[in-house]
């Protein structure tokens, strides 16, 4: 099972990015010692990468931190994908 998490952005944890950094942390620890193959992104790398339905076929979960309009909007195209 492979399972994408997408990190927030500094600019968007104000007085909070060592909480924020600490959670998505937490969160990917508890993923990968189950066994489950993790990819992570930052926003902007989430926004270069080639995700269509094509390339994500084997992803089952997406965990995302990101409250970049941009993200959130490529996040909602690939929901409409599957």
């Amino acid at each position: 099972m492979q399972v994408i998490g997408i990190k927030r952005a500094v600019k968007h944890s104000p007085n909070h990015i060592n909480n924020d950094a600490t959670i998505f942390q937490m969160v990917a620890d508890q993923l990968k010692a189950k066994g489950i193959q993790l990819q992570t992104y930052h926003e902007h790398e989430f926004l270069k990468a080639e995700n269509t339905a094509e390339t994500l076929r084997d992803t089952r979960l997406i965990f995302s931190m990101s409250r970049n309009p941009d993200v959130l909007s490529r996040l909602k195209s690939v929901e409409q994908d599957f």
